[in-house]
């Protein structure tokens, strides 16, 4: 069982981007860590004491708190943001080589979910951004017993392995999931960037 939820505030929000990324170290190989900044992410584990900040973020700014079990399906999709029709932006799956401009009609961010359960309360959660974009798709899949297949609407999805991530959460833990207001132009700026009533606002996914 895993509790999603959104907080949103005015883009360059002091709490959003900054003080809640001074709270505590990144958790997370340094190689992943920099190839997340690279793309506009920043990732960070909160637990014990909590920062007087984030327990006012928890009060309020909330957007869709959700609750997901998982003993019927192995990962899903939480979305995040809307960007901009077309959406441009850059990616670098690696560090050795160099960002490459994708474009992109109604698109759409979020981020992937895959939690396994280790033992002792604690839960090790795998995170992936992805995007979806265009129009809805027919795909063809095996029927559960496999003697048939069955057509399920998707739409096409942009998928980035390489950016993904694992973390070990116990049951007091906060996993912290965002990017900065510079970010625009970047895959984090897209998933985490959204403009509401025409103001640039600015999310994170704990």
């Amino acid at each position: 069982y895993v509790e999603t939820v959104l907080v949103e505030r005015p883009l360059g929000d002091p709490v959003l981007d900054r003080d809640l990324w001074d709270a505590a170290r990144p958790p997370v190989p340094a190689e992943t860590d920099v190839l997340l900044s690279e793309n506009g992410f920043r990732v960070r584990v909160l637990g014990g004491t909590l920062p007087p900040a984030f327990r006012q973020l928890l009060a309020a700014d909330l957007i869709n708190p959700t609750g997901l079990t998982f003993a019927n399906r192995p990962d899903t999709v939480v979305p995040t943001a809307t960007p901009p029709d077309p959406c441009v932006y850059k990616v670098r799956p690696e560090l050795a080589g160099g960002p490459a401009e994708v474009k992109l009609t109604g698109a759409r961010g979020g981020i992937l979910l895959r939690p396994e359960w280790v033992g002792n309360g604690r839960v090790k959660v795998w995170c992936e951004p992805r995007v979806q974009h265009g129009e809805r798709e027919d795909a063809f899949r095996p029927t559960e017993d496999g003697t048939g297949l069955t057509v399920e609407a998707k739409r096409p999805t942009e998928n980035y392995p390489t950016l993904g991530f694992a973390v070990t959460l116990g049951p007091d833990d906060y996993l912290v999931i965002g990017t900065t207001a510079t970010a625009g132009g970047t895959l984090g700026g897209v998933i985490f960037h959204e403009e509401v009533g025409g103001a640039p606002r600015q999310r994170v996914l704990l």
